[in-house]
């Protein structure tokens, strides 16, 4: 058809100009919802709870803070224990090399919120059994200190 020849495969929403557009349209998408909860905030149900969120701010930096130290000292330990042992030349072709500590933070997200791919940490041409069980109880222990955090 004649609209997709027109495409040009999203090269269009790749440039700078385009970029910086989406982001100003995001924050003031953000800013529309903000003033619908404004608008919530003279209803007698509703309104209580919404005064209360200015008041729980410095809460939820403590408890930034305190999952922020855990979280940081996983990635050096993760990125300690994979090594960049994670990618095409030991048999994994579609996962990103792990080299990069911002990959490996970047999965240890992934992990904090349950989605993680656990078949990574099996023993692989460059993990060894013995490895692949320390990665993996780090994991676990990891998961468990993030749910309780999350909770």
């Amino acid at each position: 058809s004649n609209l997709h020849n027109d495409t040009d495969d999203g090269k269009s929403r790749n440039k700078n100009a385009v970029i910086i557009y989406m982001c100003v349209f995001c924050a003031q998408i953000c800013i529309l919802w903000g003033r619908v909860c404004l608008i919530f905030a003279t209803n007698r149900a509703v309104g209580p709870f919404i005064s209360m969120i200015p008041g729980m701010v410095k809460d939820i930096i403590n408890w930034a803070f305190v999952l922020g130290i855990f979280y940081v000292g996983y990635c050096f330990g993760t990125h300690f224990i994979i090594a960049g042992d994670i990618d095409a030349r030991c048999g994994f072709e579609d996962e990103p090399n792990m080299e990069n500590f911002s990959l490996v933070a970047e999965y240890n997200f992934i992990l904090l919120m349950g989605q993680s791919e656990w078949s990574i940490l099996e023993p692989n041409d460059c993990i060894n059994g013995k490895r692949s069980l320390l990665l993996k109880f780090y994991m676990y222990g990891f998961s468990i200190l993030g749910t309780v955090l999350l909770l």
